[in-house]
């Protein structure tokens, strides 16, 4: 009870009081709720989506309504920024790139919207002569392969061996199939400068910049024989330097063969001043030098010493004491050989 100022009693409802402060506390809290709330909207790559949220700070948003994030996902604004009413929250989602670096694979992620913009993001810094495919200015699409080629040029100095060359000398004092070494050879050595280009760290193109000799290189001298070896039929070896297979007849002394009688002048002489005998051969000088020894398949060794009207060229005339030999001898293919020294 209470007294007023007219010194009467006033009498106060206790229950009628706690109900109205019930009620005022109420609607404070009440007025306290609707001020905390928040309307946000979340977009995500271009889709947007509306949330209603007691939370203070973009992050606890994202937690409660399960929004997950993987770092290299853009948040704007930050996940620390704290929510205001009506915030729009714009989420870009990084999408996976292969990356080619040097021959090193590996895959990243980027919210980057260009090759160019992805390298500079990730801190990959190119050479002057590297290549990079696709082009830095192209658009990134998932799992497009970025392949960076690391280009490097490098100058080298190197001594390479000079192979000697053989030269072959005919030996006319040595059989056929023999060989002799007069001179070993010897390698020389040279100096080269490359301008070497690499590609991922191998080798892709060398290009000579210079040339020095330092030593020559000596040749080596090997001796050929060019005797050619015979066993006659009496077992005997002789050795020629040339074989040629000759059209041979057969002529004597006597008048049918060489026109001239006994008595006559020069006769049984030949051009050269010999006397015929058996042995004795005429010859085209053109194909076979005069005073030339042979040897003739089937007639023996012989002396090319006389010449003949009909004897020209591929041909042979073989002289026999023997008149009688002559006329059954006809005409034959022989093989001559051309008698070494």
């Amino acid at each position: 009870m209470e007294t007023n100022c007219t010194g009467s009693k006033k009498v106060i409802n206790i229950p009628l009081l706690a109900a109205a402060v019930v009620c005022t506390v109420a609607f404070i809290l009440f007025l306290g709720v609707m001020f905390l709330e928040k309307d946000v909207m979340v977009s995500v790559d271009g889709t947007v989506q509306s949330y209603k949220t007691y939370k203070t700070t973009v992050g606890e948003l994202l937690t409660e309504k399960n929004i997950e994030l993987e770092p290299e996902d853009e948040v704007y604004p930050g996940i620390d920024v704290k929510l205001e009413d009506d915030m729009v929250i714009t989420i870009k989602k990084a999408v996976p790139i292969v990356l080619t670096d040097g021959g090193v694979t590996k895959e990243l992620k980027t919210t980057e919207e260009t090759v160019g913009d992805f390298l500079k993001a990730k801190g990959i810094v190119l050479g002057d002569k590297d290549k990079v495919f696709p082009n830095p200015d192209d658009r990134l699409v998932p799992y497009v392969n970025v392949k960076i080629t690391r280009i490097e040029e490098k100058t080298l100095v190197e001594q390479k061996k000079l192979p000697y060359d053989v030269t072959k000398r005919e030996n006319r004092n040595m059989d056929q199939g023999t060989t002799k070494v007069v001179q070993e050879g010897e390698e020389g050595l040279a100096e080269v400068t490359y301008n070497v280009t690499y590609e991922d760290g191998k080798e892709k193109t060398r290009e000579v910049l210079a040339e020095r000799i330092i030593k020559q290189p000596l040749s080596k001298i090997v001796e050929v024989g060019t005797l050619g070896v015979l066993k006659t039929s009496r077992g005997d070896t002789i050795r020629y330097t040339k074989q040629l297979t000759m059209i041979a007849t057969a002529y004597d002394a006597t008048y049918e063969s060489t026109g001239k009688r006994p008595g006559d002048r020069d006769y049984g002489i030949t051009y050269t001043g010999v006397p015929v005998r058996e042995g004795i051969v005429a010859v085209d000088p053109k194909v076979i030098p005069l005073g030339t020894k042979l040897y003739v398949e089937g007639y023996g060794y012989a002396l090319a010493a006389d010449i003949g009207g009909a004897i020209k060229g591929n041909r042979i005339d073989l002289y026999y004491d023997d008149p009688k030999k002559v006329d059954r001898f006809g005409v034959k293919k022989l093989k001559v050989y051309v008698l070494a020294d």
